[in-house]
Protein backbone atom coordinates (compact mmCIF):
# COMPACT_ATOMS: atom_id res chain seq x y z
CA UNK A 1 0.00 0.00 0.00
CA UNK A 2 1.83 3.68 -0.91
CA UNK A 3 1.31 6.79 1.27
CA UNK A 4 2.21 10.58 0.45
CA UNK A 5 5.72 11.02 0.17
CA UNK A 6 6.60 7.80 -2.01
CA UNK A 7 6.94 5.99 1.32
CA UNK A 8 4.94 2.32 1.78
CA UNK A 9 3.70 0.72 4.30
CA UNK A 10 4.93 -2.29 5.28
CA UNK A 11 1.91 -5.50 6.09
CA UNK A 12 3.39 -8.19 9.24
CA UNK A 13 6.24 -7.18 11.14
CA UNK A 14 8.26 -4.97 11.06
CA UNK A 15 12.09 -5.82 12.10
CA UNK A 16 14.83 -2.41 12.62
CA UNK A 17 18.16 -3.55 13.89
CA UNK A 18 17.46 -7.12 14.55
CA UNK A 19 14.23 -6.66 16.81
CA UNK A 20 10.78 -7.43 15.97
CA UNK A 21 8.30 -4.94 16.54
CA UNK A 22 4.46 -6.04 15.80
CA UNK A 23 0.89 -5.55 17.22
CA UNK A 24 1.06 -7.58 19.95
CA UNK A 25 3.54 -10.40 21.33
CA UNK A 26 6.74 -8.57 20.36
CA UNK A 27 8.52 -8.42 23.54
CA UNK A 28 7.99 -12.19 24.19
CA UNK A 29 8.88 -12.98 20.12
CA UNK A 30 12.21 -10.73 20.69
CA UNK A 31 13.26 -12.07 24.92
CA UNK A 32 12.56 -15.70 23.36
CA UNK A 33 14.81 -15.24 20.46
CA UNK A 34 17.39 -13.21 22.98
CA UNK A 35 17.04 -16.19 25.29
CA UNK A 36 17.86 -18.75 22.32
CA UNK A 37 21.20 -17.30 21.73
CA UNK A 38 22.35 -16.88 25.18
CA UNK A 39 21.51 -21.08 25.49
CA UNK A 40 24.07 -20.96 22.15
CA UNK A 41 26.80 -18.56 23.42
CA UNK A 42 26.65 -20.85 26.98
CA UNK A 43 26.79 -24.36 25.12
CA UNK A 44 29.38 -22.47 23.16
CA UNK A 45 31.65 -21.49 26.33
CA UNK A 46 30.84 -24.77 28.38
CA UNK A 47 33.11 -26.63 25.85
CA UNK A 48 35.97 -24.78 27.76
CA UNK A 49 37.22 -25.58 30.47
CA UNK A 50 37.04 -22.02 32.84
CA UNK A 51 37.72 -20.95 36.17
CA UNK A 52 34.29 -19.63 37.84
CA UNK A 53 36.40 -16.32 37.60
CA UNK A 54 36.51 -16.80 33.82
CA UNK A 55 32.86 -18.28 34.25
CA UNK A 56 31.81 -14.94 35.35
CA UNK A 57 33.58 -12.93 32.78
CA UNK A 58 32.14 -14.27 29.82
CA UNK A 59 28.63 -13.74 31.36
CA UNK A 60 29.72 -10.01 31.88
CA UNK A 61 31.48 -9.51 28.82
CA UNK A 62 29.53 -11.61 26.13
CA UNK A 63 26.36 -12.78 27.18
CA UNK A 64 24.76 -9.73 29.17
CA UNK A 65 25.42 -7.31 26.50
CA UNK A 66 23.40 -9.73 24.13
CA UNK A 67 20.57 -9.25 26.16
CA UNK A 68 21.44 -5.48 27.05
CA UNK A 69 20.36 -3.75 23.93
CA UNK A 70 16.53 -5.38 23.55
CA UNK A 71 16.40 -4.04 27.85
CA UNK A 72 15.87 -0.93 26.39
CA UNK A 73 13.25 -1.60 24.42
CA UNK A 74 11.33 -4.01 26.19
CA UNK A 75 10.98 -4.92 29.85
CA UNK A 76 12.27 -8.36 30.41
CA UNK A 77 8.88 -10.73 30.95
CA UNK A 78 8.08 -12.35 34.16
CA UNK A 79 7.85 -15.97 32.76
CA UNK A 80 11.39 -16.09 31.18
CA UNK A 81 13.13 -14.89 34.46
CA UNK A 82 13.56 -18.40 36.55
CA UNK A 83 14.60 -20.18 33.00
CA UNK A 84 17.83 -17.31 32.56
CA UNK A 85 18.44 -17.41 36.19
CA UNK A 86 18.51 -21.12 35.74
CA UNK A 87 20.79 -21.31 32.12
CA UNK A 88 23.64 -19.17 34.18
CA UNK A 89 23.83 -21.12 37.11
CA UNK A 90 24.04 -24.02 35.18
CA UNK A 91 26.87 -22.38 33.37
CA UNK A 92 28.35 -21.43 36.34
CA UNK A 93 28.23 -24.94 37.86
CA UNK A 94 28.35 -27.09 34.78
CA UNK A 95 25.29 -28.73 35.43
CA UNK A 96 26.37 -30.20 38.93
CA UNK A 97 25.22 -29.66 42.22
CA UNK A 98 25.62 -25.68 43.45
CA UNK A 99 27.41 -25.81 46.53
CA UNK A 100 27.03 -22.14 47.31
CA UNK A 101 23.66 -20.38 47.42
CA UNK A 102 22.29 -18.18 44.55
CA UNK A 103 22.40 -15.41 46.56
CA UNK A 104 25.76 -15.56 48.03
CA UNK A 105 27.13 -15.91 44.34
CA UNK A 106 25.24 -12.78 43.20
CA UNK A 107 27.37 -10.92 46.04
CA UNK A 108 30.30 -8.62 44.95
CA UNK A 109 33.53 -10.43 44.94
CA UNK A 110 34.62 -7.58 48.47
CA UNK A 111 31.52 -8.86 49.82
CA UNK A 112 32.54 -13.10 50.11
CA UNK A 113 30.60 -13.40 46.49
CA UNK A 114 31.45 -14.33 43.09
CA UNK A 115 30.32 -11.42 41.29
CA UNK A 116 27.95 -13.25 39.11
CA UNK A 117 25.46 -10.45 37.47
CA UNK A 118 21.70 -11.15 38.37
CA UNK A 119 20.52 -10.55 34.69
CA UNK A 120 16.67 -9.57 35.71
CA UNK A 121 17.62 -7.38 37.90
CA UNK A 122 20.41 -5.64 35.48
CA UNK A 123 17.59 -5.93 32.21
CA UNK A 124 14.78 -4.41 34.61
CA UNK A 125 17.40 -1.56 36.03
CA UNK A 126 17.95 -0.04 31.85
CA UNK A 127 14.59 -0.58 30.62
CA UNK A 128 13.33 1.71 33.99
CA UNK A 129 15.99 4.22 33.68
CA UNK A 130 15.89 4.25 29.68
CA UNK A 131 12.02 5.09 30.39
CA UNK A 132 12.40 7.47 32.82
CA UNK A 133 15.10 9.13 31.31
CA UNK A 134 12.79 9.57 28.26
CA UNK A 135 10.49 10.54 29.93
CA UNK A 136 12.22 13.09 31.96
CA UNK A 137 14.07 14.79 28.91
CA UNK A 138 11.99 13.69 25.10
CA UNK A 139 13.85 14.57 22.53
CA UNK A 140 13.51 15.26 19.25
CA UNK A 141 14.72 12.69 16.72
CA UNK A 142 16.15 14.27 13.77
CA UNK A 143 13.82 12.18 11.53
CA UNK A 144 11.04 14.31 13.47
CA UNK A 145 12.73 17.45 11.31
CA UNK A 146 11.96 15.35 8.31
CA UNK A 147 8.51 14.91 9.58
CA UNK A 148 8.03 18.34 9.63
CA UNK A 149 9.49 19.28 5.88
CA UNK A 150 7.33 16.54 5.02
CA UNK A 151 3.83 17.60 6.79
CA UNK A 152 4.95 21.28 5.70
CA UNK A 153 3.01 20.85 2.46
CA UNK A 154 -0.10 20.29 4.31
CA UNK A 155 -0.28 22.20 6.75
CA UNK A 156 0.29 20.14 9.76
CA UNK A 157 3.98 21.57 10.65
CA UNK A 158 2.69 24.32 13.12
CA UNK A 159 0.80 21.29 15.29
CA UNK A 160 3.55 19.17 15.17
CA UNK A 161 5.96 21.94 16.61
CA UNK A 162 3.38 22.78 19.38
CA UNK A 163 3.32 19.28 20.41
CA UNK A 164 7.11 18.88 20.24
Amino acid sequence: MDVPGGLSLCEGALRILGVHFETSGSATLNWNMRIAVVQRKLAMWKARYLSFMGKVLVLKVDVLPSLLYLAYIYSFPDSLRRPLVRLVFQFMWSGRCEWVARARMLCPIGEGGRGVPHFPLKLDAIFVSFLLTELAHPVIHPSGYLLQVFFSSCGCSSRIRREA
